[in-house]
C-alpha cells in the first residue's frame, strides 16, 4: 500500500486501513486481553475509530470491559521506549485522574509485521468542552469543575508528574464530576530520565516558548493549567459567553498568536476576562505577565497562582467568601512585679484636711465652677433658644424661597403665553400679555426683559400693518386686470410680500382667491 513517509528507524508504520482489517479479524490481535473481544463497529459493519495526531483509536469489548485501543499511524521519536515507561510508572504510581494503561509490545499484526499497541481503560464521559456546553448555566456544577481541576493540577504537581498536552479533548469528565485525563503519548516523569519533546500540543493551550522546548520537564503544563482553569472560571461566571462559535473552536478563551507579548493585552480574551470579575482580571493579569516571561519554568503553577489571589482576598469558590485569617499571635501576658506590703495606718492617726479660706472657696479653679447647677441651667437655655432661632429660619427661608418659586414661576408662564400669541400673530393680545407681566415682575432686572419684548410685538405689528398697506392696492389691481399676465405678475408680487412678512396675522393666497374667482 501506498505510504506517506511516517516511518521510523524499524521501517514505515502501517497505515488506518490496514489497522482497519486487522482489527477486525480476532486471529491478527495478539494481545492477550483482547484477541477474545471485538471492535465495535458502524451501521456499515466497519470499525468504528477516531484518529489523532499520531495514534488512531479504536473501541473495544473484551471481558465485559470497554477499552481504547492506540495504534501509531504516525513515527514518534522514542515512542515505544517512552511508552514501555509509562506503563511501569503508572503501574507503580496510580492516580485518580489516570485510567489503566498498558504497553503491549506484540500486540497486533498488521501490514505483515507484528506492531504494538496500547490498551487503555474507556473513559465514560464529555469532553471538556462538552461538558461546559451542557453545564454552562449550572452556575454550581461550573465552579464544582474548576474546584475539581485544581485539585487535580495539585495531584499532579505532588506526584511529579505532566501530562504534556493539556487540552479540551484530553480532559474527560464522569457524571460524578471527576476529571480524568487521556491521551498519554507526552506523559513525563522524572523517573523516565532525559526525554525529548516532541508533542507540543495546542497552540490555544501553549506558552509560545513551548515550540522551543527540547527536552520534557515536570513546569511544561503550568501555562496549560492556567490557561484552562481560567477559562472554566470565565465561562462560570459569564455562561452566555460560551456560544456555538466558541464550541466549534480549537480554544477555549485564547488563539495561539494571542499569546504574543505585544499581544496579548489587546486580545479579545484578555479584555474579557479583565471586564467579567475581580478574579477573572487577576488571573489575566498573571498570564499577561506569564506571556513575557524568558523561559518555562519561570512560569508558577496554578496552585501558587489561586493561592495569591486568595491572600489578596479574591473569591474562587463561586461564593461570597471571608477574607483569609491571618494567623493570632498570643502576646505573653508578663505577672505584675510584686510590691512589699504596706502597714496602713489608723484612721485616728491620720492627719484630718486644713480647712480652706473663704478666698479659695470663691476662687475655684473654672472646672468646680463649670459644674454649678445655676451655670448648667443656663447652659440648656442658651442652647435651647439657638435650636429655636435655627428652625424659625430655616423656616422663613423655606417660605421665602416658595413665594420666590411661585412667583417666578407665574412670570415665565406669563412670558411663555405672550410668545405663543406673538409667533400665531396675535400682536395686540401679545403686548396685552406683556404688559400683565409687570404686576409681577417683582425683580428689577425682569422689567427691562418685558419692555424689550414689548417693544418687539410692537415692532412686528407696525410691520404687518404696512405690508397690508401694500398688498391692498396689489388685490384690487389684481380685480380690474384683464390681462392674464398682467394677474401673473401681480400675484407674484403678492407672493413675494407674504414671504418677506414677519410672522403675524396678514392676508394670506386663501383670503384673497375667492375675491380672484369673482371678478374672473
Amino acid at each position: 500500500m501506498a505510504r506517506t513517509g511516517n516511518g521510523n528507524a524499524g521501517g514505515a508504520l502501517p497505515e488506518i486501513e490496514d489497522y482497519n482489517m486487522s482489527i477486525a479479524i480476532p486471529a491478527l490481535i495478539r494481545d492477550p486481553v483482547l484477541k477474545h473481544g471485538q471492535c465495535m463497529t458502524q451501521s456499515n459493519g466497519s470499525p468504528r475509530y477516531c484518529t489523532g495526531g499520531f495514534c488512531v483509536v479504536y473501541p473495544f469489548v473484551a471481558g465485559g470491559r470497554r477499552y481504547a485501543v492506540r495504534c501509531w499511524h504516525r513515527a514518534v521519536p522514542d515512542m515505544q521506549r517512552r511508552a514501555e515507561k509509562i506503563s511501569e510508572i503508572l503501574h507503580v504510581k496510580p492516580l485518580p485522574c489516570f485510567v489503566e494503561f498498558c504497553y503491549v509490545a506484540n500486540g497486533i499484526a498488521a501490514d505483515g509485521a507484528i506492531r504494538p499497541l496500547i490498551r487503555m481503560e474507556w473513559v465514560e464521559g464529555d469532553e471538556l468542552k462538552e461538558y461546559i456546553r451542557r453545564h454552562k448555566d449550572n452556575t454550581r456544577a461550573m465552579y464544582a469543575l474548576a474546584q475539581a481541576f485544581l485539585r487535580m493540577v495539585a495531584t499532579l504537581h505532588g506526584s511529579q508528574f505532566a501530562h504534556g498536552d493539556l487540552q479540551h479533548g484530553n480532559i474527560k469528565v464522569r457524571q460524578d464530576g471527576q476529571i480524568v485525563l487521556v491521551d498519554y503519548d507526552s506523559l513525563y516523569h522524572p523517573s523516565m530520565g532525559r526525554m525529548t519533546d516532541h508533542i507540543y500540543g495546542r497552540p490555544e493551550y501553549q506558552h509560545p516558548l513551548r515550540f522551543q522546548n527540547r527536552y520534557a520537564a515536570t513546569h511544561v503544563d503550568h501555562f496549560s493549567e492556567i490557561i484552562i482553569y481560567t477559562s472554566i472560571l470565565y465561562y462560570a461566571a459569564n455562561p452566555s459567553a460560551y456560544t456555538k462559535e466558541v464550541h466549534d473552536t480549537e480554544g477555549l478563551l485564547f488563539d495561539g498568536d494571542d499569546y504574543r507579548p505585544d499581544r496579548i493585552m489587546h486580545s479579545d480574551g484578555y479584555r474579557a476576562l479583565c471586564h467579567c470579575s475581580r478574579e477573572t482580571a487577576f488571573l489575566a493579569g498573571k498570564i499577561a505577565r506569564m506571556c513575557s516571561a524568558g523561559s518555562l519554568d519561570a512560569i508558577p503553577r496554578l496552585e501558587t497562582v489561586v493561592h495569591e489571589g486568595r491572600l489578596a482576598g479574591l473569591n474562587f469558590y463561586g461564593i461570597k467568601a471571608n477574607p483569609v485569617p491571618l494567623p493570632r499571635v498570643k502576646t505573653p501576658v508578663r505577672p505584675a512585679p510584686r510590691r512589699p506590703p504596706v502597714n496602713p495606718v489608723p484612721v485616728a492617726q491620720q492627719n484630718p484636711p486644713a480647712p480652706q479660706p473663704a478666698v479659695n472657696r470663691i476662687l475655684q479653679p473654672a472646672a468646680n465652677r463649670a459644674r454649678h447647677p445655676l451655670l448648667i441651667r443656663s447652659k440648656r437655655w442658651v442652647a435651647s433658644y439657638i435650636a429655636v432661632a435655627v428652625l424659625f429660619a430655616l423656616l422663613y427661608g423655606g417660605y421665602v424661597y416658595n413665594r420666590n418659586l411661585e412667583t417666578r414661576q407665574a412670570y415665565h408662564a406669563i412670558l411663555r403665553e405672550g410668545d405663543d400669541l406673538l409667533l400665531k400673530g396675535d400682536h395686540l393680545d401679545a403686548i396685552a400679555v406683556y404688559e400683565r407681566g409687570l404686576s409681577v415682575a417683582h425683580v428689577k432686572d425682569k422689567e427691562e426683559e418685558i419692555a424689550a419684548r414689548i417693544e418687539t410685538a410692537e415692532n412686528v405689528n407696525n410691520e404687518v400693518i404696512r405690508l397690508q398697506a401694500q398688498l391692498q392696492p396689489l388685490i384690487e389691481a389684481y380685480g380690474v386686470a384683464e390681462n392674464r399676465q398682467l394677474r401673473g405678475e401681480i400675484e407674484r408680487r403678492v407672493m413675494r410680500i407674504q414671504e418677506l412678512q414677519p410672522r403675524g396675522k396678514v392676508i394670506k393666497r386663501k383670503e384673497y382667491k375667492p375675491f380672484i374667482q369673482e371678478t374672473k
